[in-house]
């Protein structure tokens, strides 16, 4: 009997595992991970992206509220289903399509202050792609 190799992924729980389901990888398994990711449309997978980078690099840890991590994760899926629709790649965004981006969420009819917290949402996502290598630094199309 042949026994399988595969080893089972636990799914994180708590913040702080959330954190460390990204951030304890290598920097090289952290790119190929993503690279999945995007590749695939991986949206759940693209906001532990975001949870994890906003938990380990923002000034309130993993105390980031809930409501804030709800509103980036709305902002990450409308940033996704903007680069679907416009055949983009959101790792290959360019400052144009930044802007595309926020003149597209104007037209929405969303107020302006959803409008700000989805821009502020796809300025993070890109911040995030950064960190796995996925995006050049100095690319980030929202900053």
């Amino acid at each position: 009997m042949e026994r399988s190799h595969d080893l089972v992924r636990i799914e994180p729980q708590t913040p702080l595992e959330r954190v460390e389901d990204w951030a304890a990888l290598s920097s090289g398994d952290r790119k190929r991970r993503a690279a999945e990711a995007l590749r695939d449309d991986d949206i759940e997978a693209l906001e532990g992206l975001l949870e994890a980078y906003l938990r380990l690099h923002s000034r309130r840890g993993l105390r980031v509220s809930e409501h804030t991590l709800r509103s980036y994760r709305r902002g990450l899926r409308s940033l996704a289903e903007f680069a679907r629709r416009s055949g983009l790649k959101l790792h290959e965004f360019t400052h144009e399509d930044a802007l595309r981006f926020a003149r597209y969420q104007e037209d929405t009819g969303v107020a302006a202050g959803t409008v700000n917290v989805r821009l502020a949402a796809a300025r993070a996502v890109c911040r995030a792609i950064q960190w796995t290598d996925m995006m050049p630094k100095e690319q980030n199309p929202f900053a």
